[in-house]
This record gives structure tokens, C-alpha cells and sequence, in this order.
């Protein structure tokens, strides 16, 4: 007996000491719903935490100030849609407005009709405050199109902040925010580990610093100078770097337009040049054509680094893009003055006249603008130049008018000019019979796609009808790109043509400097891969890369190593701002200078 009555008694005061505890402890709300209901585990008289019932994202989330009534609860409770919790003689009564907790004493004009992240969202009655987690299920995120129309739904731009690493997105707004910093733009926001949509939110502040951050991620790790130098400590982070290259952020095509809807901002933000060039630069502006057909990031990236005011910029997108990329391209080329679509896009084939006229449709559209610039450069998006916009103007002015185009003659692949090609199914092969000889007696010679080209042998190739009729003629011949532009600067066998700033030499003799290309067939190595015979960069290829001269170099890949690309354009932007010295003799001394027709 007395053995039970001490029982009795510990336990007496074990439960005596739970009570105490109980009451002067602070307790927390636990909000656990389903589509139906709440229930309500306990109420701290200060604040409360809302945490989520899914043990894998179970985390306190935002705190908000209760009301002052003083609630000794412990018991659970449970509360359906319209029914009360008594809280000391007062009643605070909690709905559900599209499986939201709002708050019933929340003013009915602070309201949001949109539907909101269930499990993620607090409402308090003098502003919202609102988690997504990254570990919300993809279910619970929201995908409504609804307006979030009360005073305090409207996110700001000062209001919406990014935490930058990839868990998620907080925002604050208080409902005394002026009508006229509150946004009526309809966006979603979209980052690699959340989602949350508010049409009436606007995300270019928010997405625009998480991209250039993004975009900046490898320059600010300091990795770039060590391996430009072949450093093993450089090169053994970069490999660590190369591990997670799959989780970088990648900012949804959908989106893109977003960031750009401040002009002013972007072009700040991403670093674009506006300040005044120098006297020489103005005085000798540049033109370029870029083609491109996905992958706006690197696109966008290219021309932040070839961009500066005085010049003029052509780009061409691939007509069978999709809608997505030429309206994110758009949105970029709306921002400048000096940037713009080609007036006519061509649907390209690969190896076949389109490919060469999407060129021409742009050296067309830049000789009609105002800029009166000297030498035209064509690139594709998956190139880099490897001279600051000083370097090229100082080189230029050097050539004299000459134009740097690349030739060969004793390598001719004769079967594409032999044979008439044709386009069936977007693609080119081999037709039936042979293709009458070039018109004019023209004697075929070998080149490249991308080369140096100055105003006046443009113009030529625009409006001289031999070039016009040698046009007609490579349509039917296989990528007629390699062997155009490469017979109309020859005045070695095509004397006749009189080409402005053509190559009077031995076309197997002349040098070319436009770009760097590393062959398969080529001395150096390559630390990346090699596609169609092609090396597309890697981070090992930095050292060599930094040592060439040449004007540009061909190809990289930013989704496949985006730190050597990082790297190039952390060595241009040194470029920019330290140009290294030109060395006049060295460029009159090539024989495609000296042997010019200028």
C-alpha cells in the first residue's frame, strides 16, 4: 500500500511540474490542414509559429504578433471552416478562403482573392509576409492566374528580395506602400528551387540580380587568373566547380523578358558600356552580324562583351526558333539604340545558302542605318572575341581597307560546287546532274564562314551584279559560306573583279588572323570536346587562349563550361580597362595587308 501510495505521489508531481511548465512556457501554434480543416495545437499568448505537417519540410516560418489576449489552451482543438476558438472570453475565428488561413479580423480590403501556397503563408492583418520552400511539393506551389487586388499583395521592387542561395524566396510588404511604388504587372516567379506566382508581382529587380550574380558566380570565386596561369590549385577547384555545373541557375526562356523590362536597370546591372568611348573609337566605328538560334544566356553574355555605344549590331535569329527565344531576344535588342533584329530572319539549314544569307540579309539592314562604320564583323552566339573594342579599332585602322578573308586553293572540296544540291525535308543533299560552271568564268576558292569584311567591299558584294549573279549561282551548291565570300576577295585567279581590299597573293599563301579555330586535325590540344570536328572550350584551354591574337575564336559552350567562358570575359573586361599595346609593324607586315587592292 504504502509502495502505491508513493507512486501516487511521484506522479502527482511529475504531472504537477508538467502543468507549471506548460504555463509558463510560451506554446506554438501548429496550423496541420488538409482541404477541409485545421488543427490547432496550442496558442502562445506573444506570437505563433505556423510549421508544416511534412516532416521534410518541417521549419518555423515567418512569426507574427498575435492579439494580446492571454490563452492558457493546451488542449487540441479542432477547427473546421466556420468554427470558433475561444480565446479568453473574446471569439477569434479563423476561415479558409482557397485553403488559406486568414486571419477573420483581417480588414476585408487587406484580402487577397489569389491563391496563395498552402503551408507557406501567414497572414497577420497589417501586411503579408510569405516563405516558399524549396522543398514544397510541386503540388502545393501555386499555379493560379488569379490578381492579388488587397492593399497588402502588392510586392515592390525594394520588397522583393532573392537570398541568392537556392532556398527559396522571402517577401515583406507593408500595406502603407504607396499606390504608385505598388506593381500591376503580371509575372511569375520562377527560380531553380521555388516557385511562387502573384500576377500583380513584379520580378525583374529580384531575377535580374539573381542572374547577374548567376552569370558573375565563377569570376567572383577568383578562379580565373590562376588558371589562365595553369595553376594546379586553380585547376583542381575548377574540377570541383565542374561537378555541380548541372545545378547552376538557369533563368526560364519564358522569363527572360522579365529582366529586361527597366532598360536603364539591365543595361547598369549587366554591365553593358555606355559611357563615352574614346575620340579614336567614335571615329572609327564598328558593325557586327551575330547569328544565333538558342541558348539566350550565352547570346546575351556575347553581346554585353562586344557592346559598346558608337558601334552598330545586327542579329539574326534562326526563323524556326522557338517564340520564347526571339521574344527574349527582342526584349534585349529593344534596349538599345544601336541593336536590332535582322528586317528579314531566314529559316537556316545547315551547309546550305541560308546559312550565307542570313549574313547578307544583315550587311543589307546595317548599310542602310546612319552609323557610318569602317569594318563589319560576323559571329555566332557560340563565339568569343579575343580583342577589346580599342584592340580591333587600333588593329583595323592599321588594315587600310583590306579586308581579311580566308582562302585556299589547293584544299577545295570540289564536289560542292561540282554538283547541284537541293533542300528537301530541311535538309541538303545531292541532286541529279552536274550544276552549270560559276558565271564569269569565277574561280571557286575555298574559305570561311566568319571573316573581316570593310564597308566598301560590302557594299561591292551588295550591289555589283557579278557578285549578285555568283550569289544565285552558290545556291545550289553545298555550304556556299566557305567558297562566296572566299572567290570574290581572290584577285589571284579573279583579277577581273577588281574586289575593294581583295587579296591580289596566292590564295594558299595568305595568313588570316579573323579567328582562332582548333581543329581536330590541328597541334594543339583540347580540354574540352570536340564537336563536328570542332573544339568547343574548356577551362584547361584558358593559357592558350589568352596567348592567340586573333580577333575571335570559335566555339564555346556555357552549358557545358561555363567557367572558361567566365574566364574570356573576365580577361576581355581586363582588356577594356589595361588595353595591351598594338604593334603596328607586326600587322603591316601580313600579306593580305600589303598585297591588298586599296
Amino acid at each position: 500500500m504504502n509502495g502505491y501510495v508513493r507512486v501516487l505521489f511521484v506522479t502527482y508531481l511529475i504531472t504537477l511540474a508538467c502543468v507549471i511548465y506548460l504555463n509558463t512556457v510560451p506554446q506554438t501554434i501548429h496550423i496541420y490542414h488538409d482541404n477541409s480543416a485545421f488543427t490547432i495545437m496550442g496558442i502562445d499568448n506573444k506570437a505563433v509559429t505556423i510549421e508544416s505537417r511534412n516532416s521534410k519540410i518541417r521549419s518555423a516560418l515567418e512569426y507574427f504578433k498575435t492579439s494580446s489576449d492571454d490563452v492558457p489552451v493546451h488542449k487540441q482543438l479542432h477547427v473546421s471552416k466556420s468554427e470558433n476558438v475561444k480565446l479568453k472570453g473574446s471569439s477569434r475565428k479563423f476561415v479558409e478562403i482557397e485553403n488559406d488561413a486568414i486571419d477573420s479580423r483581417t480588414p476585408k480590403n487587406e484580402r487577397t482573392n489569389s491563391h496563395l501556397v498552402r503551408d507557406d503563408v501567414i497572414f497577420n492583418g497589417s501586411g503579408m509576409a510569405v516563405t516558399v520552400r524549396p522543398g514544397t511539393r510541386q503540388g502545393e506551389r501555386t499555379n493560379s492566374g488569379n490578381n492579388a487586388r488587397n492593399s497588402s499583395s502588392h510586392l515592390v521592387h525594394d520588397d522583393v528580395r532573392f537570398n541568392g542561395g537556392g532556398r527559396g524566396m522571402d517577401t515583406t510588404i507593408h500595406p502603407r506602400t504607396p499606390q504608385s511604388e505598388r506593381t500591376t504587372a503580371r509575372n511569375n516567379v520562377r527560380n531553380s528551387s521555388s516557385h511562387l506566382t502573384h500576377d500583380d508581382v513584379i520580378f525583374n529587380v529580384t531575377l535580374l540580380a539573381l542572374y547577374h550574380n548567376t552569370t558573375m558566380k565563377y569570376r567572383h570565386s577568383g578562379i580565373c587568373p590562376g588558371l589562365f596561369a595553369n595553376d594546379s590549385r586553380s585547376l583542381k577547384q575548377a574540377i570541383t566547380f565542374s561537378r555541380s555545373f548541372d545545378r547552376d541557375f538557369h533563368l526560364d526562356l519564358k522569363l527572360f523578358p522579365t529582366i529586361t523590362k527597366n532598360c536603364k536597370q539591365y543595361k547598369s546591372k549587366r554591365g553593358f558600356m555606355e559611357k563615352n568611348s574614346s575620340k579614336e573609337e567614335l571615329e572609327f566605328p564598328l558593325a557586327f552580324s551575330i547569328l544565333t538560334y538558342d541558348n539566350i544566356q550565352q547570346f546575351e553574355r556575347m553581346l554585353r562583351v562586344l557592346y559598346t555605344p558608337q558601334n552598330v549590331y545586327c542579329i539574326h535569329v534562326d526563323n524556326k526558333s522557338s517564340e520564347y527565344f526571339k521574344n527574349a531576344v527582342r526584349s534585349i535588342t529593344n534596349c538599345f539604340s544601336n541593336v536590332f533584329i535582322a528586317s528579314k530572319l531566314e529559316t537556316i539549314v545547315y551547309a546550305s545558302i541560308t546559312r550565307l544569307q542570313a549574313d547578307i540579309n544583315c550587311m543589307a539592314d546595317l548599310l542602310h542605318r546612319e552609323e557610318k562604320w569602317r569594318y563589319l564583323l560576323n559571329f555566332a552566339a557560340s563565339e568569343m572575341p579575343l580583342k577589346s573594342n580599342i584592340e580591333m579599332v587600333q588593329t583595323l585602322k592599321i588594315f587600310r581597307g583590306a579586308n581579311d578573308i580566308h582562302e585556299v586553293f589547293a584544299k577545295r572540296v570540289k564536289h560542292r560546287y561540282l554538283y547541284k544540291y537541293v533542300i528537301e525535308n530541311s535538309h541538303i543533299h545531292r541532286g541529279q546532274g552536274f550544276l552549270a560552271p560559276p558565271p564569269f568564268n569565277i574561280t571557286i576558292v575555298k574559305g570561311q564562314a566568319y571573316n573581316l569584311f570593310s564597308r566598301r567591299f560590302v557594299e561591292f558584294s551588295m550591289k555589283n551584279k557579278i557578285a549578285r549573279r555568283f550569289l544565285k549561282w552558290c545556291a545550289d551548291t553545298y555550304s556556299p559560306d566557305e567558297h562566296y565570300w572566299a572567290s570574290l576577295n581572290d584577285l589571284y585567279h579573279n583579277t577581273f573583279l577588281n574586289t575593294p581590299g581583295g587579296y591580289k597573293g596566292h590564295p594558299d599563301k595568305k595568313e588570316y588572323v579573323t579567328r582562332h579555330i582548333n581543329w581536330r586535325a590541328s597541334y594543339d590540344r583540347c580540354y574540352g570536346e570536340f564537336v563536328r570536328g570542332i573544339c568547343v572550350f574548356g577551362y584547361g584551354d584558358l593559357p592558350l587562349l589568352k596567348r592567340k591574337g586573333q580577333f575571335g575564336t570559335n566555339k564555346f559552350d556555357l552549358r557545358k563550361d561555363p567557367i572558361a567562358y567566365s574566364c574570356m570575359e573576365e580577361l576581355l573586361s581586363h582588356r577594356v580597362q589595361h588595353p595591351p599595346p598594338v604593334y603596328p609593324n607586326h600587322w603591316k607586315n601580313l600579306n593580305f595587308i600589303k598585297n591588298s587592292n586599296t
